[in-house]
């Protein structure tokens, strides 16, 4: 038997590397009785033919280089967990799941991009500033109001 071993918490522990893998890009889950007993279950994809749609969105989520066979199996620790039916005798995925949860390398992780600042971009982030008038006489001359022709009838003397 094949085993691997990794560290972690400073100790060496043994992986069962028999049995299926998960397809997810860096989860190295194996479909085996320890990982049954910890309650992990695998899933198969949904049919390419019969939910093309889905089929690519669990395809583009697990972030591989290449297609999923037909014996490809993804686990569920990559599911919110109310997407998996528990009270069945078997573990079964609700409609329309699709897997999310993932621990992708910062590679192929989705960085937020920062706002970079130029002296031409600050200048147009900022206001226009328009210099107020310093004194009435300096206000517009033209107002609106109901009143204007009165205004001058009145000062003619008509």
């Amino acid at each position: 038997m094949d085993h691997k071993y990794f560290c972690a918490d400073s100790k060496k522990r043994k992986i069962d590397t028999s049995g299926t893998e998960c397809y997810a890009v860096n989860c190295n889950t194996y479909q085996n009785p320890q990982t049954k007993a910890q309650g992990i279950t695998f899933h198969k994809f949904p049919d390419k033919t019969k939910n093309k749609d889905r089929y690519y969105t669990w395809v583009r989520n697990c972030r591989r280089h290449s297609e999923p066979s037909p014996s490809s199996r993804i686990c569920s620790q990559h599911f919110e967990p109310e997407m998996i039916n528990r009270t069945l005798q078997r573990a079964q995925l609700r409609e329309g799941a699709v897997p999310t949860i993932f621990s992708l390398p910062d590679h192929l992780r989705h960085k937020k991009t920062k706002l970079q600042l130029t002296k031409t971009s600050t200048k147009a982030i900022k206001p226009l500033e328009m210099p107020a008038p310093e004194s009435p006489d300096e206000a517009p001359l033209t107002q609106d109001h109901d009143n204007s022709d009165k205004d001058v009838k009145e000062k003619s003397g008509t």
